[in-house]
């Protein structure tokens, strides 16, 4: 008993820690587009990206005189910088809501763990005044240890996707808003796989990177052929690395570096055929880019059917655990009425206090893989850009609120 009384002080101290530091938090609480910005500023390869367009729009200034070849490229450049920003925009927003969902799931255990408590020390009071049996303590014993065990694999998991959005924004944020319960999940439209598996295949960021590098594979095959003439190309590079390691691995100290080279590559024919075998060498290149665009094409269309299946079931499954929650807490009261009325067992009531914890958590999960996989749709559509971002902001409010707790029957009216 004296084990009971201060496994249960422990939870209350560990619930009280938890609403101060929510109180604490609340004023400093991070919204997706926060942590967004914050991962803008550290990425690699968005920052690479963004340099290489920056220098090619540079070098199409230089080389005015070329600027249909020049444009091509920079049109490569402009698209593999959107592919690295679409790439990073959905990293973020898939890492943000698995920490919202381990989160989520790390409160409700805990909140069963506290009703498992209870309803422990309820049974162990009752078998004192002799309404209850051992039977029902060791049953109520199995399910606290259950419970106990499912808050260390929730707290797990919460320390593990908190360490992966920690990686991409470069810290941890004090407190993450919540997904509101009443935020309506998107859904497809027009609800027609078909439009979206034909957006894809054509506005899909990698097809686009690879039809701009078409383009500029049709630029130099005419080039090509125009020129059999000595020629003077300009080649600028500049990158950064930043490394402060992580929450999983810290660093000893930072780590920053920056290098930037410049040159010029000065190509002289030396065989009189020089310039047709740089004519094949474009016109084979050429053919290359076209069938990787078929490839990519086909991959962006089985993208996006996939993420179109995945949204239309996210939904379907999010409504029936809504349903299925509901109907659970019902069951739950009707049960501790039964058990009042002296028509139902303690276990039952047990049972259904599990069963409705876990129908919650279900629920949560299946709402937030519902946006995720509305997420991949976009991405693979190439509509996941800053607005979509600012949209799924709106659908954050704040911190969530407190899972519902299960009744607990007392000994005074439990027979």
């Amino acid at each position: 008993m004296v084990r009971m009384k201060t496994s249960v002080l422990k939870i209350a101290s560990v619930l009280l820690a938890v609403a101060c530091l929510a109180s604490a938090g609340a004023a400093h609480a991070d919204n997706l587009m926060a942590v967004w910005r914050a991962a803008q500023v550290r990425d690699p390869a968005f920052l690479a990206a963004r340099q290489t367009m920056q220098l090619a729009q540079q070098r199409a200034t230089l080389f005015a005189s070329n600027s249909e070849q020049a444009q091509a490229h920079l049109q490569v450049a402009r698209e593999r910088f959107r592919l690295a920003e679409q790439e990073l925009t959905l990293r973020v927003a898939r890492s943000y809501f698995d920490t919202l969902s381990a989160r989520e799931g790390a409160d409700l255990a805990l909140a069963q763990l506290n009703a498992m408590a209870q309803q422990l020390r309820t049974v162990q009071r009752g078998t004192e005044m002799g309404v209850g049996s051992e039977a029902e303590v060791r049953e109520a014993r199995v399910r606290f240890d259950a419970a106990r065990a499912q808050r260390v694999a929730a707290m797990r998991e919460l320390e593990l996707r908190s360490a992966e959005l920690e990686k991409i924004a470069g810290r941890m944020p004090e407190q993450l808003d919540g997904l509101r319960m009443d935020a309506a999940l998107w859904s497809p439209e027009p609800a027609d796989p078909v439009f979206w598996t034909s957006l894809a295949s054509e506005s899909n960021p990698r097809v686009r990177l690879h039809k701009a590098s078409l383009e500029a594979a049709v630029q130099e095959v005419e080039h090509q052929r125009d020129n059999g003439s000595p020629s003077v190309d300009i080649t600028a590079n500049r990158s950064r690395i930043f490394s402060d390691g992580s929450l999983s691995t810290p660093a000893e100290m930072a780590v920053r570096a920056r290098s930037a080279q410049l040159g010029f590559v000065l190509t002289v024919p030396l065989e009189d055929n020089a310039p047709e075998s740089r004519l094949r060498e474009a016109q084979a290149l050429q053919e290359r880019s076209e069938a990787e665009l078929a490839v990519v094409r086909g991959q962006a269309a089985a993208q996006a059917e996939q993420a179109f299946s995945g949204v239309v079931q996210g939904l379907a499954r999010s409504q029936a655990l809504s349903d299925a929650a509901r109907a659970g807490r019902r069951t739950l009261e009707g049960l501790q009425a039964g058990l009042r009325a002296g028509a139902r067992l303690r276990t039952d009531v047990l049972a259904a206090v599990q069963q409705f914890y876990s129908a919650e958590r279900d629920w949560f999960k299946a709402r937030i893989e519902a946006v995720v996989q509305g997420l991949q749709l976009k991405a693979a559509a190439g509509r996941l850009d800053e607005a979509e971002m600012a949209r799924l902001n709106a659908m954050l409010g704040g911190l969530p609120a407190a899972p519902a707790a299960a009744p607990v029957v007392s000994n005074a009216t439990a027979h």
